[in-house]
């Protein structure tokens, strides 16, 4: 691909995002400038910085992973509270939730994000409850 043809599609891509941006969009959007920003920066410091050696942990050490760009990650809601390395999904309720993971390292002040596959979590009804009704009166 030339250079002017790059540069164009470069163009229409930082112009598709700034109108995304401007639009204000709900809870569905809510990190999509973060995510850009961070998904540049790791491209850029993954082709500036390549490791000659790889660092090597004694087992059972606990690491933080950067595993990349994951695109499309910029659609997704916190989980209030879920901060632990495990999480317990509520039962509660019948129904079917899709969860994932934001992996968080940060090096020299730059905050690099990677989000894990998604999981699926099915509940499955177990019983019917009876009916409540409440009445109210106008």
């Amino acid at each position: 691909m030339n250079k002017e043809t790059k540069y164009l599609k470069l163009m229409e891509a930082h112009n598709n995002n700034l109108k995304i941006s401007n639009y204000n969009l709900d809870e569905k959007f809510k990190y999509f400038e973060n995510d850009k920003l961070s998904e540049s920066k790791t491209l850029l410091y993954e082709i500036q910085n390549k490791p000659e050696i790889f660092k090597k942990y004694k087992r059972g050490s606990i690491v933080k992973v950067r595993f990349g760009v994951n695109p499309g990650s910029e659609f997704r809601t916190a989980i209030k509270d879920a901060t632990e390395a495990s999480y317990d999904a509520p039962t509660t309720y019948a129904g079917e939730t899709i969860y994932c993971c934001d992996v968080i390292n940060t090096v020299n002040g730059v905050q690099y994000i990677t989000v894990s596959d998604a999981a699926k979590v099915i509940v499955q009804a177990t019983y019917a409850s009876a009916p409540v009704i409440d009445i109210f009166e106008a």
